[in-house]
């Protein structure tokens, strides 16, 4: 049987009715989620007929959310006014109230990724000799005619994984990977003390907070956790050790003879 909207219905009941019609229109089911529990709390707050509710209402209903962000603040408006619209289209409202509320204007959404103009403007200021270091195989630098993607890097990269998948439990690969990027954790922290000694007066636009206790207690940190790691899961810390310095002896050998290696 189909339901048939009066104004002698009460709120939650037109409510109801409201919903069915989106969903026979093939509205998402996250859509009618959203609206539903919205216009829930609306009919919570005003338990009278539709035809009560005017702007004022709203305001006072609207204004008990003002604590809320404003994308859930719009969203809340955008679902009241929907119901309204629909009820003054089936004849069940004279004027529609929320034509008289100011409504809420959510955020710009942030960025997901950095522009790609920025990211230019960083590959421009790397020196033109070293866009190509010839530091690895040669097969990893090359890039795909059509896809224009780096198809031997990507599948360099899929064998490794592959390969330490079959050598162990999800923990044991966890204490190696976290065992070997602590050590460069440490590491790269304890080269603000070298850059402050060698290149004093290199322009910093940003200073490290709390320099030098802050990046002092960072290191001694991943000190004290790579110790920790090693100590508790030797096996899988060690390899994680020998992968590093085996890829120290390969960068040397790189680095006297990259024409042999990379194009």
């Amino acid at each position: 049987m189909e339901h048939v909207a009066t104004e002698e219905q009460s709120l939650e009941s037109l409510v109801a009715v409201f919903l069915a019609d989106l969903a026979h229109t093939n509205h998402s089911s996250q859509t009618l989620r959203a609206y539903a529990a919205d216009l829930a709390q609306l009919c919570a707050f005003h338990q009278r007929t539709v035809k009560t509710i005017t702007a004022e209402v709203l305001r006072t209903f609207f204004g008990k959310h003002t604590h809320l962000r404003p994308a859930t603040r719009a969203r809340k408006q955008a679902a009241v006014a929907r119901f309204l619209t629909w009820a003054e289209q089936h004849d069940l409202l004279d004027n529609n109230p929320m034509r008289k509320i100011d409504r809420v204007k959510p955020d710009p959404p942030q960025p997901r990724g950095m522009e790609r103009s920025k990211i230019e403007h960083i590959l421009e200021a790397i020196p033109a000799r070293c866009l190509r270091d010839r530091l690895f195989f040669r097969f990893a630098g090359d890039i795909h005619e059509k896809f224009r993607t780096p198809g031997g890097a990507l599948i360099f990269q899929a064998f490794l994984a592959s390969v330490l998948a079959l050598t162990g439990t999800f923990d044991d690969l966890f204490s190696l990977f976290i065992f070997a990027q602590w050590i460069f954790y440490g590491l790269v922290t304890a080269s603000v003390f070298g850059l402050r000694r060698r290149e004093p007066e290199l322009p910093r636009p940003y200073r490290t907070w709390g320099y030098p206790w802050v990046p002092a207690t960072f290191c001694a940190s991943a000190l004290a956790l790579t110790l920790n790691l090693w100590w508790q899961r030797p096996i899988r810390s060690s390899i994680g050790l020998i992968l590093i310095l085996l890829g120290l002896l390969f960068y040397d050998r790189w680095q006297k003879k990259p024409s042999s290696f990379a194009k």
